[in-house]
């Protein structure tokens, strides 16, 4: 797939300060462990794509679309199904797309 939008680009503030060069934008949400065998954090975006969705990855399980009201109902009934760190951005979006 391509990705043809971010949601909040066009927002995104590039600068030359002090010898660095940085960028600051807004993800949809952020998230980090505070326990566990190491530290990460993670910054999810809501995107627009085109082409051919993800067959297979090494890194997920069960690749798929589902509809915003089974993911709702999947979380519901076993939060322990998804991954810890992609938990609250999905109920946000949730929350954000029934309002």
């Amino acid at each position: 797939m391509i990705i043809t939008e971010i949601q909040g680009e066009k927002e995104t503030a590039v600068c030359n300060c002090n010898e660095y060069i940085v960028i600051s934008f807004n993800p949809f949400y952020s998230s980090q462990n505070l326990s566990g065998g190491y530290s990460i954090m993670l910054q999810t975006f809501i995107c627009k794509a085109t082409g051919k969705s993800l067959q297979q990855s090494d890194e997920s399980v069960n690749i798929r679309w589902i509809s915003l009201s089974n993911l709702k109902t999947l979380l519901e009934e076993n939060e322990n199904a998804f991954y810890p760190m992609h938990i609250n951005a999905m109920k946000k979006y949730i929350d954000e797309k029934q309002k």
